[in-house]
């Protein structure tokens, strides 16, 4: 049996459904099988090449599941790229509003420059700390390196660690034994020393904790209040 749109000369079987080609068809808004004017247009493909404007009701009447499918393919394919393309409309309209609203940068670009500025915050830090009398007179033990591990990372020294500490610095400037007169002569000077790097250390830690809840604000589409 002849296929129906074979019938209605829309040329050969087997026919396909394929999507829309770039200046065919485009005057004819009616089903060219049956003559009923159309809002949604489906275009197949005979095996002799002929192309023709159908309609979804018409498509349906065939039978012909092949053709079916394919439609339905095609129309997922559509859908799929319209909402691609309002997500990229979307996205685009987002990063226009940001860089209008930011100088001509995107919360991105903002974040990573906060993040190279944290990481040269960071590299001056450990400038301005290094050769400090409490790191210095830290140095050779395990302690020692995990204390200076802490303040390079202007973490936070507990009460104890500053007591521990102090006392190593007191030995360091005195070169005597802990509970000496000369020992104990050192002691409050070591322990303002200890003070003014914890001061170092809580100011930048505070710095750079600012920095880091700015950059993740902006990474979140939140901007620069």
């Amino acid at each position: 049996m002849a296929h129906t749109f074979e019938m209605s000369g829309l040329g050969k079987a087997p026919f396909k459904a394929i999507a829309p080609c770039p200046g065919s068809k485009d005057g004819v808004f009616w089903c060219e099988h049956c003559g009923t004017g159309l809002t949604h247009r489906y275009y197949i493909k005979s095996a002799d090449g002929i192309i023709s404007i159908v309609g979804i009701d018409c498509l349906k009447k065939t039978g012909d599941i092949g053709l079916l499918e394919g439609t339905k393919r095609l129309i997922k394919q559509a859908q799929s790229e319209q909402r691609e393309a309002e997500r990229t409309a979307k996205a685009v309209a987002a990063e226009a509003a940001e860089r209008a609203a930011n100088n001509g940068k995107t919360f991105a670009e903002m974040a990573e420059e906060l993040e190279g500025k944290v990481s040269e915050m960071s590299d001056s830090y450990i400038s301005r700390i290094y050769d400090h009398k409490v790191l210095q007179a830290l140095k050779g033990t395990d302690f020692g390196q995990s204390m200076t591990a802490i303040a390079y990372d202007a973490g936070e020294f507990t009460p104890r660690m500053q007591e521990v500490i102090a006392d190593i610095v007191a030995k360091q400037l005195s070169g005597a034994r802990k509970g000496s007169k000369a020992y104990l002569g050192s002691l409050e000077s070591a322990k303002s020393s200890v003070s003014e790097l914890c001061a170092l250390m809580n100011e930048q830690r505070a710095l750079v904790s600012k920095l880091k809840q700015e950059i993740i604000n902006l990474k979140h589409g939140i901007g620069p209040l």
